[in-house]
């Protein structure tokens, strides 16, 4: 583990406090920075990713901040703030 590597918990929001190096150690913050299609789903309180995908579209919806060979990849805090404003009722508890 890196010197700025800091494992961590997360809320029942999946937020933590930003302190991680950028190492690929499963516990460190900053990997739990992004979220794809499959960590939007399960913010979204577990919907299918077919039902993601469908939310995701929406005009509201924050936009992606990049595009991989994977797919888009969003900023996990805005995807998050997103819901609590637009579907408080679909919350990942």
């Amino acid at each position: 583990m890196g010197a700025n590597c800091q494992p961590f918990k997360l809320n029942a929001w999946g937020v933590g406090t930003l302190q991680g190096c950028g190492c690929l150690l499963s516990g460190c913050m900053e990997r739990q920075r992004l979220a794809g299609l499959a960590e939007i789903a399960e913010l979204l309180g577990g919907v299918s990713r077919q039902r993601a995908s469908e939310i995701i579209r929406r005009p509201t919806f924050p936009e992606p901040i990049d595009i991989l060979a994977t797919g888009r990849i969003w900023d996990r805090a805005d995807v998050i703030a997103w819901i609590r404003e637009h579907r408080p009722h679909q919350q990942a508890d």
